[in-house]
C-alpha cells in the first residue's frame, strides 16, 4: 500500500493537510505523485484516503474522512479481541445490506490476522466504492493485486473501476487479460463488459468488429472449464451481452436465443427479461418480461416506455398513466419523453380528467418535440375539447401505432 506520512494536525483553513513536514517530503520522494492522484495518508496510527491537490508548488491532500482508520487500536488488541473482531466483520459482509463504515473499522483486524493478506486491500475497494471513491477503490484494488496478483475477484473488480475511471485503460487491461490463456471466466466476463462499453463509443465498421469479438469471448466463456463455477448472474451477463452483440449487427433470432439462455441462467435479472422483452416487443411474453424487468428495479425507461405504449394501443388508460410516469422518472432523452408526455394528454382526456391536465401534458410534449407533426395536431385538438362546453364524442386523436425497440437501445441509453 502506497502511503503518504502525514502530520494531521498541520491543516489549512480549507481542511487540507500540508505535505511539508520532513516526514512527508521524504514519503513523496519515494513515491512520486501528481495532483489527481488517491492515495492514503497515515501518521502510523491513523490512515485515511485523499487525493492530492497543488497549490503553486505545494502539494496539498484533500481527506476523505468518512474512511478513516484506526490501525494502531488494532495493534493494541489480544488474539482474543483480534479473532472476535475477524468474527465480527465477517457477519458484517455476509448481511444483504453491507455496512461498510464499521466494516472499515475492522479491516487493520483483518490485517493482521488473515493469512490472504489481499482480502483485506479487496474490501477496502468494495468501502471506497460505497463511499462514492472510485479513485480510492482502484487504489485499494491495486494493493489488493499486488498481493495476490491472480485472482479472478480482484481482477474482475479492477476492470469495473476502471471502466467507471478510464475507459481506455480499461480496454487495454481487457485485451491484455483476453490474450492470455488461463484467464478465467470471471474475468473474461469483465472483459466482455469493457469491450462493451467500447463497441457503443465505437462508430461503424470498428464497433461491429468489437460485437464479433463479444460473440467470440461469450463462446470461449461458455467453453471454459470453469464456467461452472460463475455465478448465475455473471453467466447471465455474459449471454446477454452477446445477445446486445447480435442485436447491435441486426441478428434478431441469435440475439433472441442468447437472451432466452440468459434468463435460463438467472431468471432474476431484470437486464436479461428487458432485453428479450425489448427485442420480442409488442409480443405477450414480451409485456411479462417487461413487467417482471421492472418488479426487478430494472434502471432504464425503456420497459416502462414499452409498457405506456402497449396500454395506449389498448386504451387502458390506468396502467398507460402508472408506465408513463415511472418512465419519466428516469429522466429520458427527450423524443421519448415527449411521447411519454403526449400519451398521458391522451390519457387524461379518455380517463374523463382534467382537459386542463391534459393541455399541459400536451404542450410539454410538443415543447421537447416541436417539430412532430402530431403531437401538434393532438395538442391542438386537446385545446379544442378545453375550450368546449361539453365533449360529445371521443376525439379522433392521431395515434402512435408503432415504437420501434430492440435491446441494442437499452445499451445505447442509460435512461
Amino acid at each position: 500500500m502506497v502511503a503518504i506520512y502525514a502530520d494531521f494536525n498541520a491543516r489549512t483553513a480549507s481542511d487540507r493537510i500540508r505535505l511539508d513536514p520532513a516526514g512527508s517530503i521524504e514519503s513523496l520522494r519515494e513515491n512520486p505523485v501528481r495532483e489527481g492522484d488517491w492515495l492514503w495518508l497515515s501518521d502510523n496510527d491513523l490512515r485515511v484516503g485523499a487525493q492530492i491537490e497543488r497549490q503553486g508548488n505545494e502539494y496539498l491532500a484533500r481527506p476523505a474522512w468518512e474512511t478513516l482508520e484506526d490501525i494502531a487500536a488494532a495493534g493494541q488488541m489480544n488474539p482474543a479481541e483480534l479473532q472476535a473482531g475477524v468474527a465480527r466483520l465477517r457477519e458484517l459482509l455476509e448481511a444483504p445490506e453491507k455496512d461498510y463504515k464499521r466494516i472499515l473499522r475492522l479491516l487493520p483486524v483483518a490485517e493482521r490476522v488473515l493469512p490472504n493478506k489481499g482480502f483485506a486491500a479487496y474490501q477496502r475497494s468494495r468501502a471506497m466504492h460505497a463511499f462514492g471513491y472510485p479513485g480510492l477503490a482502484l487504489a485499494a484494488v491495486e494493493d489488493a493485486l499486488g498481493l495476490e496478483p491472480n485472482h479472478p475477484g480482484f481482477l474482475h473488480h479492477k476492470l469495473q473501476l476502471l471502466s467507471e475511471l478510464d475507459l481506455d485503460r480499461a480496454v487495454h487491461e481487457a485485451e491484455r487479460l483476453v490474450a492470455l490463456d488461463t484467464t478465467p471466466a470471471i474475468v473474461l466476463v469483465g472483459c466482455a463488459q469493457v469491450l462493451a462499453l467500447e463497441a457503443r463509443r465505437t462508430q461503424s465498421e470498428a464497433a461491429k468488429e468489437l460485437d464479433r469479438r463479444i460473440i467470440s469471448l461469450a463462446d470461449r466463456i461458455e467453453a471454459s472449464q470453469d464456467v461452472g463455477t460463475l455465478p448465475p448472474s455473471a453467466r447471465s451477463l455474459a449471454l446477454t451481452l452477446r445477445g446486445f452483440a447480435h442485436s447491435h449487427l441486426g441478428e434478431k433470432e441469435p440475439a433472441v436465443s442468447a437472451f432466452n439462455k440468459a434468463v435460463e441462467a438467472y431468471p432474476l435479472s431484470p437486464g436479461a427479461l428487458a432485453c428479450r422483452g425489448m427485442e420480442a416487443y409488442p409480443s405477450r411474453q414480451a409485456l411479462v418480461d417487461l413487467e417482471n424487468s421492472v418488479k426487478l428495479g430494472i434502471l432504464s425507461s425503456w420497459p416502462s416506455y414499452l409498457l405506456a405504449h402497449a396500454s395506449l394501443t389498448r386504451r387502458d388508460w390506468q396502467a398507460l398513466t402508472r408506465h408513463a410516469q415511472a418512465a419519466l422518472r428516469f429522466e429520458p432523452p427527450a423524443g421519448r419523453a415527449a411521447d411519454l408526455y403526449e400519451w398521458l394528454g391522451i390519457a387524461e382526456v379518455e380517463s374523463g380528467g382534467s382537459l386542463t391536465v391534459a393541455v399541459r401534458w400536451m404542450e410539454r410534449a410538443v415543447d421537447l418535440a416541436p417539430d412532430v407533426v402530431r403531437m401538434r395536431r393532438n395538442l391542438q385538438l386537446a385545446k379544442q375539447l378545453a375550450g368546449a362546453s361539453r365533449q360529445s364524442a371521443s376525439p379522433a386523436w392521431e395515434m402512435q401505432k408503432q415504437v420501434q425497440a430492440a435491446a441494442a437501445d437499452l445499451q445505447r441509453s442509460a435512461a
